[in-house]
C-alpha cells in the first residue's frame, strides 16, 4: 500500500462573498473604483467617528451599480434635467437599493 504525502497549506486570510441575485452588470463602482460591497473610497477614508457613514450600494433600472455616495456626487454635478448613468448614458434611474 502506498503512503500519501499531503502538504498543509495556511491560509491568513478569505474574502468570502455571499451575493444575492443583484441581476447587476459590474460588480464595481464605476466612479471610485472599489467593489461596490465595500466602502467607497470617501467613506473608507473618513476619519470622523462622531458621524455615522452609511455607505451602501444602489442599482439603476440600466443594471448599473453604485456606492449611493459615489451616484449622489455624480448626479449632483450634473443638471438635474438630464441626470445620466456614468457608465452607460441611459437616464439614471433607480432601481434598488442593496444593504450588505
Amino acid at each position: 500500500m502506498a503512503s500519501i504525502k499531503i502538504n498543509h497549506i495556511k491560509i491568513n486570510h478569505i474574502n468570502l462573498i455571499a451575493s444575492k441575485s443583484l441581476d447587476i452588470l459590474s460588480d464595481i463602482c464605476a466612479i471610485c473604483q472599489e467593489n461596490i460591497i465595500d466602502k467607497c473610497n470617501k467613506c473608507s477614508n473618513d476619519n470622523n467617528n462622531n458621524n455615522i457613514i452609511k455607505c451602501y450600494s444602489v442599482i439603476g433600472v440600466c443594471k448599473h451599480a453604485y456606492h449611493l455616495c459615489c451616484i449622489k456626487d455624480w448626479t449632483n454635478k450634473q443638471s438635474s434635467s438630464n441626470i445620466r448613468c456614468p457608465m452607460c448614458a441611459q437616464k439614471w434611474e433607480l432601481r434598488k437599493r442593496s444593504i450588505y
